[in-house]
């Protein structure tokens, strides 16, 4: 099974293709998405569910609100309701989850406590629940770091950052390597990764 997001005008929509012998079959949207933005979705596998982003309501609320992760489990059969992630339930915006073997997850918020716009932050499971901490400088800045995909073992991150001076466009990608317990400087990925485009 492949699970992805693709747009349709201004919403997204997170879409499957699954296998069959040897051939693919056609992709479907998942049965439940397309009534709100979904995005980004990737596999949470210490849980084995699907982490998103989604403009969804909150429950007990009717509206779309700001972007929330959510989770969705598969029980073999269907696809479950998916649920809001507890640590993106605030008043800001947190999108583009992605999460390290150990379980951290790391994503995108304009959240209070970080360097600018849109940051990088990390959810480390602790005793008493999820910490979440900002990846501050230099990962972060005071331009929009808006999508975060975590290597496996922390290595390393790739991020997206917007209308950078020294970037090649709008959003481009940018890798950033474990230093002890900090992070080095990013390093843009150069002309065959990126374009003048997002």
């Amino acid at each position: 099974l492949i699970v992805y997001g693709q747009s349709e005008g201004d919403q997204g929509i997170l879409m499957a293709m699954e296998k069959r012998g040897s051939e693919w079959g056609s992709a479907v949207p998942l049965p439940f998405s397309g009534a709100w933005d979904d995005r980004a979705p990737r596999y949470y596998p210490a849980l084995n569910v699907l982490l998103f982003s989604s403009n969804r309501p909150l429950p007990g609320e009717n509206e779309a609100g700001d972007f929330n992760l959510w989770v969705v489990a598969h029980d073999g059969e269907a696809w479950m309701d998916p649920e809001p992630f507890m640590i993106s339930v605030t008043e800001a915006d947190e999108s583009n989850g992605a999460v390290s073997g150990s379980g951290t997850v790391y994503f995108a918020s304009n959240r209070d406590g970080g360097e600018g716009q849109q940051d990088i932050y990390r959810a480390r499971l602790g005793s008493m629940g999820y910490e979440v901490e900002a990846i501050g400088a230099p990962v972060s800045t005071s331009l929009p770091e808006t999508d975060v995909w975590v290597d496996p073992g922390e290595r390393y991150l790739i991020i997206s950052r917007t209308d950078e001076t020294n970037g090649l466009g709008g959003s481009d990608l940018w890798i950033v390597f474990a230093e002890g317990t900090g992070w080095s400087a990013p390093i843009l990925l150069g002309p065959e990764v990126n374009s003048a485009g997002d």
